[in-house]
């Protein structure tokens, strides 16, 4: 069985950047692990720790282009990947390796859209910050 050794003193991040910094490029399961002191339950969703929006998100990653293109899964086994070509985007599903699906995209905007609603927010446990 794994640990994850946590100070007494963690604090889940309160500001809207912290927050952002957390989803984009952390591990939300683990945060709220150091703040419940308990494993995780699969498929709970964590969007009620947090203060910040999809609209923030996606704001934040809009201002922050090259933040946003780091981010991007390059390849993958089971899931999602994405090739950035020029100003266009090409997102792949992926099942055992194999190519599923594939989705070109034109804008930025409906990238960062697909990114966080269909990737991203999903797989931190966010379900309730994508808009219906």
């Amino acid at each position: 069985m794994d640990y994850v050794i946590a100070p007494n003193d963690y604090r889940f991040p309160d500001s809207r950047d912290e927050q952002i910094k957390l989803i984009l490029h952390g591990s939300v399961s683990e945060a709220i692990y150091r703040i419940r002191n308990q494993t995780p339950q699969p498929f709970t969703d964590y969007a009620k720790y947090f203060t910040v929006s999809y609209d923030d998100l996606v704001g934040h990653l809009l201002n922050h282009k090259a933040e946003f293109d780091s981010i991007l899964p390059t390849s993958s086994w089971d899931g999602m990947s994405v090739v950035k070509e020029g100003d266009n985007y090409l997102f792949r599903w992926h099942d055992r390796g194999n190519v599923i699906e594939t989705r070109r995209v034109e804008t930025t905007d409906e990238a960062v859209s697909i990114f966080l609603s269909e990737w991203l927010l999903l797989n931190q446990g966010l379900q309730a910050m994508i808009p219906k």
